[in-house]
């Protein structure tokens, strides 16, 4: 759901171009004209995936690469539990990104249940 483009657009977003590899491109456009992009940092298949974060058109203060988004997977009783940790936020976008991360991460949980 963070690592494949068809997968990510089925949640947050509306176009994806990703290259999940330690240095690969993390770019989406979350709005039209609104690209988020950063840098994979770490992919350990089914449990971790970290990412650098930000925004291009600067209309949000969070420049490409300036925060980091980690997300921890663990399988327990047949059910997988998330732990989005986002890193590096001025104090000034905190509650934004945090409004943000609320409304996806509902969307991510029904994109990825089996249908």
């Amino acid at each position: 759901m963070f690592t494949d483009p068809a997968k990510l657009v089925r949640w947050i977003g509306i176009r994806a171009m990703l290259e999940p590899r330690p240095g690969g491109a993390f770019r989406f456009e979350l709005l039209p004209g609104e690209f988020c992009s950063g840098r994979y940092l770490e992919l350990v298949p089914s449990r971790r995936v970290v990412f650098t974060w930000g925004w291009e058109s600067g209309a949000i203060a969070v420049e490409p690469g300036a925060s980091t988004v980690e997300v921890d997977l663990e399988e327990r009783d047949g059910v997988t539990h998330l732990t989005l940790t986002h890193r590096g936020l001025d104090e000034a976008v905190r509650g934004m990104h945090g409004d943000g991360w609320d409304r996806f991460l509902p969307a991510l949980r029904s994109a990825a249940e089996p249908a």
